[in-house]
């Protein structure tokens, strides 16, 4: 390992930028970085962890990035597939205004650093175990029987949802349940299944305080390249076919549906009007209108809108119009949230907020949490199967969250189902870690 010099430092002005003039997070340092070290031809794949919250993005080379709760950050190498690791950068952030110089600021960065690498030296590098499934990927898993609402409660909420539908409070709503999974694989080790059975444009391993996020998600919440404001919902959904005929009669019967066609195109006006708040006069249009996108147990019905950036408005402008997403909210947002607040028995958590960061150009990437699996690390969640040494699996409580949208015609049958087949996909995964990692011991 070395040190980066001072004439690379002051090229890429990582040391003159405070995380906090420029509004930046933990989640967003993750995508900053890794932004900043492909400007120096670092390729790589990465876990970024920031004071215990870790992302992940996906290839078969891995990299972990431990920060401090100060700011420092070391990586620390890992690798699978015969993936090797040739340099190793390691970074300290440095806030200049809390030196009396920049040059002080850089001699104070550099010998930090150096207490940070005699730490990695003498790091132990965990290393994965190899695991081998016979793969389906459009094989359901166990049947999630646990719920915070029964069936016949979920229905039940749904057609008060109706009620409110018909009374003109509100278009759509989107009402969602939580399942509970129990299971002794590991958070990894189920990342490590979800890659494979329910890969998805952006996948996520978030460590966070009091739980894990395992996340597989296929839409953003809010996108922000080169001044161009983008937003894609996605609603209207069926379970995938088990051959391609009954994949393509499936995809015929959605688009052909008129609750659900019905549904995205509320859902695309509400996408507009939240590009449209931010975006300048006359330039929002609908790039793609009813696409299908395929994933490994649902299709779903997709769209794209699109905008330029108001000159006098910035990224986070347009992630606040963006909020709460229509596609697990509803319309009207504010009282279509109400409602959520009363019909829904749980706070949803993680479930719909957002993953992902913005670089110091202004481009912002948002994904919306769904397809995730939360692993509570809190002790009331410990059981009685948890155990103290290494060397013995503990069993993890694992929650798994869906929705659905509800509009007029709505059939609550349907409804629960929809939930139950967004719920399967993250379970299959469970299932996959387990007779990958767990049954083989």
């Amino acid at each position: 390992m070395h040190l980066l010099s001072r004439k690379q430092i002051d090229s890429s002005a990582w040391y003159t930028i405070d995380h906090r003039e420029t509004k930046l997070n933990c989640a967003s340092l993750s995508f900053v970085i890794s932004s900043l070290l492909r400007q120096v031809k670092f390729h790589h794949s990465c876990y970024s962890m920031f004071s215990g919250l870790q992302l992940t993005s996906q290839n078969n080379m891995y990299l972990l990035f431990l920060i401090l709760t100060s700011g420092k950050l070391v990586f620390m190498s890992n690798s699978m597939a015969l993936c090797s690791l040739q340099k190793v950068y390691v970074i300290h952030w440095v806030s200049v205004d809390r030196h009396a110089s920049t040059e002080e600021a850089y001699k104070d960065g550099r010998s930090r650093l150096k207490r940070l690498l005699s730490k990695v030296y003498n790091a132990n590098v965990p290393k994965l175990s190899p695991g081998f499934v016979k793969l389906h990927t459009r094989q359901f898993g166990t049947p999630l029987n646990k719920s915070t609402m029964t069936s016949d409660e979920y229905k039940s909420a749904v057609m008060q949802a109706k009620e409110h539908i018909l009374a003109g409070n509100i278009f759509q709503i989107v009402l969602s349940q939580r399942f509970e999974r129990r299971t002794y694989a590991t958070p990894f080790e189920v990342y490590r299944a979800l890659r494979i059975v329910n890969p998805s444009p952006y996948m996520a391993y978030v460590q966070a305080r009091g739980c894990i996020l395992v996340a597989s998600s296929p839409e953003i919440l809010t996108k922000v390249e080169k001044g161009k404001v983008i937003n894609r919902p996605l609603a209207g959904t069926t379970r995938r076919g088990k051959t391609e005929h009954e994949d393509k009669l499936q995809e015929e019967q959605l688009l052909n549906d008129q609750k659900q066609c019905a549904e995205h195109i509320m859902l695309v006006d509400l996408g507009r009007n939240d590009v449209g708040r931010v975006s300048k006069s006359g330039s929002v249009k609908v790039e793609k209108l009813m696409n299908i996108e395929r994933y490994s147990h649902v299709m779903h019905i997709s769209s794209t809108v699109s905008g330029e950036l108001d000159d006098h408005l910035e990224s986070w402008d347009a992630l606040r119009a963006a909020l709460p997403v229509g596609t697990v909210s509803g319309a009207p947002k504010v009282k279509a949230m109400e409602l959520i607040d009363q019909l829904e028995v749980t706070r949803r958590g993680p479930y719909s907020g957002g993953l992902g960061g913005i670089s110091f150009d202004g481009d912002m990437l948002i994904a919306l949490a769904l397809r995730t699996i939360v692993f509570s690390t809190a002790p009331s969640h410990n059981t009685m199967y948890s155990y103290k040494s290494s060397d013995r699996r503990r069993e993890w409580v694992a929650h798994l969250q869906a929705g659905a949208g509800i509009v007029a015609d709505s059939i609550p049958d349907d409804e629960q189902k929809e939930c139950e087949n967004k719920a399967a996909a993250l379970a299959r995964a469970i299932d996959l870690a387990e007779s990958a990692f767990v049954d083989k011991e």
